[in-house]
């Protein structure tokens, strides 16, 4: 993308003073005029939010209607023709009342005001694409909306996830997948060879499961960075939410949409803006190992759009938020903190592990 460096992030600050204020499609509109992409002549324009639950999209669990909505506008001031935006996710149920994931979500008022469309990841022809250098997944099943697209917009909302502690750019990728390859938090057939053997410890303190999933998001990411076409990875964070990933957690202003060519890179700096050590974040310790990109904040380059300058690390620090966001998770004590208080990790799924480990007559993994 022209005037775009690849591997930095690009950091638009808002100034809401409360929840009630949020203007999303007006933020989202100024912060892609402030960036300014290359965008493609030609071709379809793919938007891949984070809207896996029919639920109102004020309760921070889904990336809100009004910000993909507020991208669109900025794309067609741009001269976008609306008839090549097309936002597309996976993994929709019906609501229990039996509304559709769309609807409920307020995507399909939002889609019909602008005209563009909306698609069914899991209703579209697939693509096989290859993973290169793969560690799990030498080919992946991807939409073929997102995999032809002339330029895909990935777009996660800044929250923190139960397995993977935060839930940005690369997970987010985990909607493009046909099923029934997508869900990599789950035992999958793949991983019958190691099926014995995933809930033991490794030497990250972590299971094999969840190193096996790590492995799998950065085996994913590698395969959408090998289409043809552009990538854009924009984290909608002027509200972000810790907990779980969905009903258990807290809302915060955050103020920010940040946004990267490079998954890691991104998630590495809204990671540590959230309040969380990226080389504590498993997922992208691996992706950093298998050279996608430094989880060091310190090594990735921080552009403010609004001052179009750099931002020295120090001035990064100040802006860690305050309180830290605290990933959760179920166990059988109940929901617990992803971290010890001396700042430890507490491995996901830890009943499972203690389980393996009583009956191999080892001591338990405690959880404080």
């Amino acid at each position: 993308m022209s005037g775009i460096n690849p591997e930095a992030v690009y950091l638009w600050r808002t100034n809401y003073r409360n929840f009630a204020e949020i203007n999303y499609a007006t933020s989202a509109a100024e912060f892609l005029a402030a960036l300014s992409p290359e965008l493609p002549q030609e071709g379809h324009i793919a938007l891949k939010p984070n809207v896996t639950w029919g639920i109102d999209a004020d309760t921070g669990i889904i990336v809100h209607p009004e910000f993909i909505g507020g991208l669109m506008d900025g794309l067609v001031q741009r001269g976008v023709g609306t008839d090549r935006l097309v936002a597309i996710e996976g993994n929709m149920p019906l609501t229990e009342a039996g509304t559709p994931t769309w609807t409920a979500a307020g995507y399909t008022a939002m889609a019909e005001r602008r005209g563009a469309r909306l698609a069914h990841v899991d209703e579209d022809e697939v693509v096989q694409a290859p993973s290169p250098g793969a560690a799990i997944f030498d080919l992946l099943p991807l939409a073929a909306t997102i995999a032809e697209a002339a330029l895909l917009i990935n777009v996660p909302i800044a929250k923190c996830h139960n397995l993977s502690l935060t839930t940005l750019s690369i997970k987010n990728m985990m909607g493009m997948v046909i099923e029934p390859s997508r869900h990599f938090c789950h035992y999958q057939e793949i991983d019958d060879p190691v099926r014995e053997s995933l809930w033991d410890l490794n030497g990250r303190g972590i299971s094999f499961h969840e190193e096996r999933f790590c492995h799998k998001l950065s085996d994913l990411a590698t395969a959408v960075k090998a289409l043809p076409g552009k990538k854009l990875h924009v984290v909608s964070g002027i509200l972000g939410r810790d907990g779980t990933a969905f009903a258990t957690g807290n809302n915060y202003l955050l103020n920010m949409i940040a946004a990267s060519e490079n998954p890691v890179h991104l998630d590495t700096v809204v990671t540590f803006l959230m309040g969380i050590d990226p080389l504590k974040t498993p997922y992208l310790n691996i992706a950093a190992e298998r050279g996608l990109g430094s989880n060091r904040v310190e090594e990735v380059e921080v552009l403010d759009l609004r001052r179009e300058r750099r931002l020295p690390l120090e001035e990064l620090e100040r802006s860690v938020h305050q309180p830290s966001f605290v990933p959760m998770v179920r166990t059988s004590l109940g929901y617990r903190s992803r971290f010890r208080a001396d700042g430890t990790l507490v491995p996901w799924a830890l009943d499972n592990i203690n389980q393996r480990r009583q009956a191999s007559g080892l001591a338990p993994v405690p959880v404080e």
